[in-house]
């Protein structure tokens, strides 16, 4: 009976090694696997470290770019603003000098229209001067025949100059 026994514990014993056996083949399979996995994880995840740090190069390029032209728009902003308000205030002072031009215009009319005008007055005071001296060099020369003092001599002079 402890044959017995000891061939059912020995029986029980190898089907258990055998059950154990199983289990450690299946465990050490996962085991393969798993490892399998793990480096294969380890691959990829160096594949992204090192795109990672090539985004991250990209980035910070594509920040320093932005920055400069951010910058440079900037500049190209106030340098419009300044044209702008350069070319307001050029049209301003064109405005400035086409109403001093205009009104320059308008006196040079009316000192043309005055010059005229005098020219007009002048010219008829000439006339009328020119009447006047007839007349008075005619008198004049009337009253000095009269006298006694006035020769001959003086008489054709006085002619002369009438």
């Amino acid at each position: 009976m402890a044959a017995q026994q000891a061939k059912e514990y020995i029986s029980y014993t190898q089907s258990s090694n055998q059950m154990l056996h199983k289990h450690l083949t299946f465990a050490s399979e996962k085991i393969e696997n798993l490892e399998d996995k793990l480096d294969t994880q380890k691959y990829h995840n160096a594949r992204l470290d090192h795109q990672n740090r090539a985004l991250t190069t990209n980035l910070h390029v594509l920040m320093q770019t932005t920055s400069q032209l951010k910058r440079q728009l900037k500049e190209q902003q106030e340098k419009a603003l300044q044209a702008v308000n350069d070319t307001q205030k050029m049209q301003t002072e064109r405005k400035a000098l086409e109403a001093q031009v205009l009104l320059q215009s308008q006196r040079v009319r009316e000192m043309k229209k005055n010059y005229d005008e005098l020219q007009e007055e002048n010219k008829a005071l000439q006339e009328k001067a020119a009447k006047g001296r007839v007349k008075s060099s005619k008198k004049k020369l009337k009253k000095m025949t009269r006298s006694s003092t006035f020769n001959a001599s003086n008489r054709r002079a006085a002619a002369g100059r009438i």
